[in-house]
C-alpha cells in the first residue's frame, strides 16, 4: 500500500491566538501531546480528554511572547533557563513566565514551532540554539534542551480544539449492581459511609462506592454504595452528578447534573480523594496493595525496633548474624537495591491491649522534605487502618498501642520514608517502604518476661540458665559457636549475660560437630575409626510405663526422641525421658553416652 506524506509548511502552521484552546503536538513523536501531571511535571502522551492536555496562550503585550497556561489547572509552564539535560525535567507552577513562540524558518523542521522562555540567552534567535521545551528521547518527560534548527524533539505544532476535559479520578462502571471497580471517598483520612457521614477508615462494605456512567458530557454519574446498593440523589430527586476537580485542594467534588450550585457532601465536607477499595475476597484473604515507588536521595531505614510491654518477642531490624572466621557479630547489608522490602524473618510478637515503642533510625542526616509514616493493620484484612505520622529525624520514636480488639494472628506494619508529600499507606513512594510481619497474641496477663535456653543438638552440647546468664557446655570434641535468638546472632560468649529481659527470650546454643573445624570444612567423620572394646560398651534402651530408659555406656550426655519425619520431639540430658502426652505412633529414640550410642524404635500407644 502506498502512503502519501504531506509536509507542513510555515504558512500552514497554527500560531497562538488569544481566547482559543490548543493541544501541543510533538513534531518528532507522532500522536504525543504535552500534558501536565498531578505533581506539575510536563510529559507527553496520547490524546486523551481525561488528561491535562488543554493549553491557552495569554498575551504578554510583546509580539510573539505569551504566557502558556494549562486550561485545567490554571498553572503556567515555568522557565526553561537551566541546564540542557535529561535530568532537567520541566514543570508548571503559579508564576506566569513569558515564552517566545518561534517558527522554524528552514531545514527539516521548517514551519514547526519552538518554545523558549525569554530569560534564556538568544531566545528569539534559533540559529544560536537557545534553551527550549524538548521531548526527552529516553522517557516521556519534557526536558530543557537546545531548540536549534535540527533538534527535532524541540519542535511542536498547535492543534486548535474545544475544551472537552473530563475528570476521571475513578474507573466508572456500566450498570448499577455490576461494579467494575470499588473506591473509598476520603477526606482528611476519614471515609464516606453509606449514611453520608465521615467515619474512621476500615474495610467495612458500606464504606465502598462505585460510579455508574460514561462521563460528564453524557449526563454525569450515579454514586452507588457497594454495601447497601443505595444510589445518592440530589435535593431535586435526580441521581446524576458531575465530577469536578479542585486543584487548589488536590481533590474532587460532585455537583448536581441539574443544579451546579448543589454539592455532594458528607459531614459537611465536599472535597474528596478516591482510594481503591478491596474486594470482599481480598479483605478476607488479607491481601495487601503495594505502592509504586522509586529510591531517592540515598536515604533509607538503617534500623528499626519494636519493643516494650506489648512485645513478648521484639522486632529487631536488621537481623544481626554471625559471619566470617572471626566468629563476630555483624549486621546484614541493608542499603536497599529496591525502594520496597518485605521483612518476614523473626516477626515481633505483640500482646493485645498493651503499648510498645517503635524506634526508627535513618541512614544519614536529613536533607529536607522527608516524611515518615508507620501504618498498622490490626484486623488483618490488608487495610492499614491505623497511621502514625512521625516527625522526621535521624532517630525517631513512637509509642504504639495494640488495640484490645486486634485480631489474633498474622498482621503487618508498614514504614514509609518519602519526599513526595503523599501520606496514605498505598500511595506512591519516593524513598523507601518496608513491610514488617507481626504476630498478635492474646494478653497472658504476665507482667514479667520469660527466658528459656536450649541446645541446637544435645549430642553436641548442653545448656543451663543461671539467674541472668545462659551457660553453654560442649560435649566431647564438639565446639560451642554462638548463642542465637530466633534468626538473630546474640553472643559468642559461652556464658552469655543478657541482663534484665525486655521481652520473652528463647536462646539457642549453637554447637558444631568438631572443635577443630566449627565452620563445616573438612569435618572429621570418624567413619574409618575402629571402636575399642571399652568405647563400644553395650548400651541398652528400654521402654515401659511411658518412660524411655538408658543403661550402660557410662554417663548419658543426651537422650533424644524424634518423629518418623525427623522432627525432634523431646530431649533430655539424663538416662530417662517421659513420653507422657505424646500422640500415639512410632518414634525414634537416640541415646549418646560417654562411651557409645544407640538408636531404637519405640511405639507409643
Amino acid at each position: 500500500m502506498l502512503l502519501a506524506f504531506v509536509a507542513i509548511t510555515a504558512a500552514a502552521q497554527t500560531l497562538p491566538e488569544e481566547g482559543k484552546v490548543y493541544t501541543i503536538l510533538s513534531k518528532q513523536y507522532a500522536g504525543m501531546y504535552i500534558s501536565e501531571e498531578a505533581d506539575g511535571t510536563l510529559v507527553v502522551g496520547a490524546l486523551d480528554n481525561a488528561r491535562r492536555q488543554f493549553w491557552e496562550f495569554v498575551p504578554t503585550g510583546t509580539s510573539g511572547v505569551w504566557y502558556i497556561r494549562n486550561k485545567v489547572t490554571g498553572n503556567y509552564i515555568q522557565s526553561c533557563n537551566g541546564t540542557n539535560s535529561s535530568q532537567s525535567v520541566m514543570h508548571t507552577g503559579t508564576t506566569a513566565v513569558p515564552y517566545y513562540v518561534g517558527v522554524c524558518a528552514s531545514g527539516t523542521n521548517q514551519g514547526y514551532l519552538w518554545f523558549s522562555s525569554t530569560d534564556c540567552a538568544g531566545y528569539s534567535d534559533q540559529s544560536t540554539s537557545p534553551h527550549g521545551l524538548n521531548k526527552d528521547g529516553a522517557s516521556n518527560n519534557i526536558i530543557i534542551w537546545m531548540a536549534g534548527l535540527s533538534n527535532n524533539g524541540s519542535h511542536w505544532s498547535l492543534q486548535e480544539t474545544t475544551f472537552t476535559y473530563e475528570v476521571q479520578p475513578f474507573m466508572p462502571s456500566t450498570a448499577v449492581g455490576k461494579p467494575n471497580a470499588l473506591y473509598h471517598m476520603v477526606n482528611g483520612g476519614q471515609y464516606v459511609a453509606d449514611n453520608l457521614t465521615l467515619v474512621a477508615a476500615s474495610s467495612a462494605e458500606n464504606l465502598s462506592w462505585y460510579f455508574v456512567g460514561t462521563g460528564n458530557a453524557s449526563g454525569g454519574y450515579q454514586i452507588v454504595n457497594a454495601g447497601t446498593g443505595q444510589i445518592v440523589q440530589t435535593s431535586t430527586r435526580t441521581d446524576r452528578w458531575i465530577v469536578n476537580e479542585d486543584v487548589a485542594n488536590a481533590g474532587y467534588y460532585f455537583t448536581s447534573a441539574v443544579n451546579s450550585t448543589e454539592r455532594f457532601t458528607a459531614s459537611g465536607e465536599s472535597v474528596f480523594t478516591f482510594k481503591s477499595a478491596r474486594s470482599s475476597f481480598a479483605r478476607h484473604a488479607g491481601i495487601y496493595d503495594l505502592p509504586c515507588g522509586a529510591l531517592s536521595n540515598g536515604m533509607y531505614v538503617s534500623g528499626a525496633t519494636l519493643e516494650g510491654d506489648a512485645a513478648t518477642h521484639r522486632l529487631l531490624y536488621p537481623i544481626r548474624t554471625q559471619t566470617g572466621t572471626t566468629r563476630s557479630g555483624t549486621y546484614e547489608a541493608i542499603a536497599p537495591t529496591s525502594w520496597y522490602k518485605l521483612a518476614m524473618l523473626d516477626p515481633a510478637v505483640l500482646r493485645k491491649g498493651r503499648d510498645c515503642t517503635l524506634t526508627l533510625t535513618l541512614s544519614k542526616a536529613l536533607v529536607g522534605g522527608e516524611e515518615v509514616f508507620a501504618y498498622f493493620d490490626w484486623d488483618g484484612d490488608g487495610v492499614f487502618e491505623t497511621v502514625y505520622p512521625i516527625e522526621a529525624a535521624r532517630t525517631m520514636t513512637q509509642v504504639v498501642s495494640v488495640p484490645a480488639t486486634a485480631k489474633v494472628g498474622k498482621s503487618r506494619m508498614r514504614v514509609r520514608v518519602t519526599y513526595n508529600g503523599l501520606a496514605d499507606a498505598e500511595d506512591e513512594v519516593q524513598g523507601q517502604c518496608i513491610d514488617f510481619l507481626l504476630q498478635v497474641v492474646e494478653d497472658d496477663g504476665v507482667s514479667e518476661f520469660n527466658v528459656t535456653v536450649r541446645s541446637n543438638d544435645l549430642t553436641r552440647g548442653t545448656v543451663e540458665l543461671s539467674a541472668d546468664t545462659a551457660i553453654a557446655t560442649a560435649i566431647g570434641s564438639a565446639s560451642f559457636i554462638c548463642w542465637k535468638e530466633g534468626h538473630r546472632f546474640a553472643s559468642v560468649s559461652r556464658k552469655y549475660r543478657f541482663g534484665t529481659p525486655t521481652h520473652d527470650m528463647n536462646l539457642v546454643a549453637i554447637f558444631a560437630a568438631d572443635a577443630t573445624d566449627p565452620y563445616g570444612e573438612n569435618v572429621l567423620t570418624g567413619i574409618d575409626r575402629t571402636l575399642t572394646e571399652d568405647l563400644a560398651e553395650a548400651v541398652e534402651i528400654s521402654f515401659a510405663s511411658r518412660e524411655i530408659r538408658v543403661s550402660g555406656g557410662g554417663k548419658v550426655f543426651a537422650l533424644c526422641l524424634y518423629s518418623t519425619d525427623g522432627q525432634l520431639v523431646r530431649q533430655a540430658a539424663s538416662s530417662s525421658l517421659s513420653t507422657e502426652g505424646l500422640p500415639a505412633g512410632i518414634y525414634i529414640v537416640k541415646a549418646l553416652t560417654e562411651k557409645s550410642g544407640k538408636s531404637a524404635k519405640v511405639s507409643v500407644k
